[in-house]
């Protein structure tokens, strides 16, 4: 099973935030690794949207009080090898990349992990990916 995208990124590349919002954590997992998740609010739905794979330093942490607000384009943390990322490497399989999940709140009052439901993180980008990761150019901007 593989929830969200990878995308291609060269081991001590920045990783940027994709939207505003506010660290939502940044914990520690045996297969994503180093992790940030941003809460945002996208087109009226609030989502989480979490970078996997980061490097353990360098990297923006979660804070209670005040909010660690980011904006979109901020430098998030540099990209690693951590958690089952350095293995994969190592064997041959994976090149260097960030994985990327995104989450809907449910709307409930409950602002916990469990309710945020998996998504295509594809919504969420401005290229198009299609089903056999070949990307097409985005013309839009500016």
């Amino acid at each position: 099973k593989h929830d969200g995208i990878d995308l291609k990124n060269e081991q001590g590349a920045p990783i940027f935030a994709m939207y505003d919002g506010y660290i939502y954590s940044t914990k520690y997992h045996k297969k994503a690794g180093y992790n940030t998740r941003i809460h945002s609010t996208v087109s009226g739905k609030n989502i989480l949207i979490s970078y996997f794979h980061l490097q353990k330093n360098n990297r923006v942490l979660q804070t209670s009080s005040p909010l660690t607000n980011v904006k979109a384009g901020d430098i998030i943390g540099y990209q690693g090898d951590s958690g089952n990322l350095k293995g994969a490497i190592a064997g041959g399989g994976v090149d260097s990349h960030v994985h990327i999940e995104v989450r809907v709140h449910d709307g409930s009052s409950s602002w916990s992990y469990s309710h945020y439901k998996l998504v295509d993180p594809r919504d969420y980008l401005s290229t198009n990916i299609d089903d056999n990761g070949v990307s097409q150019v985005n013309t839009n901007c500016n």
